[in-house]
């Protein structure tokens, strides 16, 4: 969620432990890939992924940043399209991640004015929307 100390763990395990370590490379090609922006929305721990020697896994952490620009939903995707020392299964790996906001608004009344018009005849009512918790 954004603005809040939330993070996320990317992992990658390979099939086997290898004696060399195990470098991912991945990219963030923004708008083409996600709507999130790095360093404005998100950051992340590294540059690369690395599996140290010996190890059964490696990873990265994204965590949100809070900005002041109002937003829905956002999507970071990573591209994980070349290795050192290992091979990705299908030549490259997509993960989609998705940053809730904490902007989204919250409709805590509806009024129409007026309230009641005659039979057969039109009028326009208007709308407010009163205390959004943005």
């Amino acid at each position: 969620v954004e603005g809040s100390s939330d993070s996320v763990t990317l992992t990658a395990t390979p099939s086997a432990v290898s004696g060399q370590e195990i470098t991912l490379t991945y990219s963030l090609v923004t708008p083409q890939q996600g709507t999130a922006l790095l360093d404005t929305d998100y950051s992340v721990s590294a540059t690369t992924l690395v599996i140290p020697a010996n190890a059964a896994s490696g990873s990265i952490t994204i965590s949100s940043i809070d900005d002041t620009e109002v937003e829905i939903l956002e999507t970071i995707i990573f591209t994980f399209t070349a290795t050192e020392n290992a091979t990705i299964e299908d030549g490259n790996e997509t993960v989609t991640l998705n940053v809730d906001s904490d902007d989204n608004p919250e409709i805590t009344s509806i009024t129409g004015d007026p309230s009641s018009f005659e039979e057969s005849a039109s009028s326009e009512i208007m709308m407010s929307i009163k205390n959004l918790n943005i």
